[in-house]
């Protein structure tokens, strides 16, 4: 059994698990309460998995790990629909991994975090997760400030506005200093793309602000791609799209690199041979030296309309060591291990049953021969009291 193909989903990797929430199956659906894991524990050969669904349906969400636990996923903001319509509440939903149970905890100064979309957190060894802007789930609101969840007292709090600058569909990657790097995205509730040459930059230690303005190659602005943090040190960003709609043309290049000591994109020559096709509002992590990326919606050229919209399940890996995309086999996932189970099964049922026939048939054989032989012995000694 394979997910839907879908867009808009949260994701969180969790060890070797790739853990996508809800997300749209096409433009005019209502969202999912899917939950659905990748198993990267062999890269060669990835397998999906569904997991328990959640309590309410959900897309336009972001999502993190407890560093806490590291095995606990917060999912933060988004829409929600429940049973009783749409929840756009700013309550955070809880995923425990191990056990595949939800829960809402009890939260501390919630007025503090009003509810929003077109985020993305990062969260820090301290239990501390940085939420920046957004929109409100009306889009009538654009929001400046840097809200803060702290894991380890169920609290929020807020350390800084943005100079009035409103912003969203940006990137956030955590830095080992306790930088927050911040790359593309919209801002001011103009739609208007943020130049990819300037970097904006949030200090977690000082709570302070700063920019810097990356040289090398062009790259276009975008909304709705990804960007994962290398071994190296160095972001990868992939994919997007020109336009603030979901329905907007490819930017390109698809694939560029930061390096965060020098300051200076970069765009690698790579071979397209098992390369994905241009991607936006997709999903992706970093496991390993590998860049995992799916779902997502396919762009082209120009815009496209929603009946013409194509979106996508399958997987694609970079090694990015040597940035080549890589062949994945595909999996045979929950329902290939429940064919396997279920053959097991019943064979060890038929060998079960085979070998009950087996015992019947010896014990009545053995039983035939033991009439047989007394009656043996009665006939002889009825023939000699004749």
């Amino acid at each position: 059994m394979l997910p839907s193909p879908r867009y808009l989903q949260a994701s969180a990797l969790v060890d070797a698990r790739f853990y996508f929430f809800g997300g749209y199956t096409s433009i005019n659906s209502s969202f999912t309460n899917e939950v659905w894991y990748l198993d990267l524990s062999d890269i060669t050969t990835t397998s999906w998995h569904k997991d328990a669904d959640m309590p309410v349906e959900y897309v336009l969400g972001s999502a993190c790990v407890s560093p806490i636990d590291n095995s606990t996923v917060l999912l933060v903001g988004g829409k929600m629909n429940t049973p009783n319509g749409h929840s756009n509440s700013s309550e955070i939903n809880i995923f425990n991994s191990n056990n595949s149970q939800w829960k809402r905890p009890k939260v501390r100064l919630s007025n503090i975090a009003t509810a929003r979309i077109d985020i993305s957190v990062v969260s820090k060894n301290d239990g501390k997760i940085f939420i920046l802007g957004g929109i409100s789930p009306d889009s009538a609101a654009w929001y400046d400030d840097m809200i803060i969840f702290d894991f380890t007292v169920m609290a929020w709090s807020k350390v800084s506005q943005l100079n009035g600058l409103k912003y969203a569909d940006y990137t956030a990657t955590l830095l080992p200093t306790g930088l927050i790097i911040y790359i593309g995205g919209r801002y001011n509730g103009k739609n208007t793309l943020a130049k990819m040459d300037n970097i904006l930059i949030f200090d977690t230690k000082s709570s302070s602000w700063s920019n810097k303005i990356a040289s090398g190659v062009s790259i276009g602005s975008r909304v709705g791609h990804s960007a994962v943090l290398t071994l190296n040190g160095s972001i990868i960003i992939y994919g997007g799209t020109s336009d603030d709609s979901n329905l907007g043309p490819q930017v390109l290049p698809d694939i560029a690199v930061l390096d965060v000591n020098s300051w200076a994109w970069s765009n690698p020559k790579i071979s397209q041979t098992n390369a994905p096709p241009s991607l936006t509002f997709h999903s992706a992590a970093l496991y390993g030296n590998y860049m995992i990326i799916t779902f997502g919606r396919i762009t082209s050229t120009f815009a496209v309309k929603s009946n013409n919209m194509t979106l996508n399940n399958n997987i694609y890996i970079l090694d990015t060591q040597n940035y080549t995309w890589i062949n994945t086999t595909k999996n045979t996932s929950e329902k290939g291990k429940f064919n396997y189970i279920l053959l097991f099964g019943i064979g060890a049922l038929l060998v079960a049953f085979s070998l009950v026939v087996v015992l019947i048939y010896k014990f009545k054989t053995r039983r035939q021969r033991q009439f047989k032989k007394t009656n043996s012995i009665h006939d002889t000694l009825n023939d000699e009291r004749i």
